[in-house]
């Protein structure tokens, strides 16, 4: 029974790593840049790539991936929980 319960639980968590990542690479793989659908369809391109350097969108999927998983989880700080980094 204990080996049940062990493989299920497992199994569960390999399942949330899995279903995580797809919906990581769907946001990240849309059409339009992360930093351009935050700011919105009017924004300067200045300010696109302000919020991209800000929030290190410029880095590898994995690293930015690993990175989400991290503030979801409650193991890094937000970035965006400044109120100043969209402005």
């Amino acid at each position: 029974m204990t080996n049940f319960i062990a493989k299920r639980i497992l199994l569960m968590f390999a399942t949330m790593a899995v279903s995580s990542f797809l919906v990581f690479m769907a946001v990240e793989f849309s059409p339009t840049s992360v930093a351009r659908k935050m700011l919105g369809q009017w924004a300067t391109q200045e300010q696109v790539v302000s919020l991209t350097r800000q929030l290190n969108l410029d880095d590898p999927v994995m690293v930015r991936y690993v990175r989400w998983v991290g503030v979801v989880l409650g193991f890094s700080v937000d970035p965006l929980a400044d109120p100043e980094i969209l402005k």
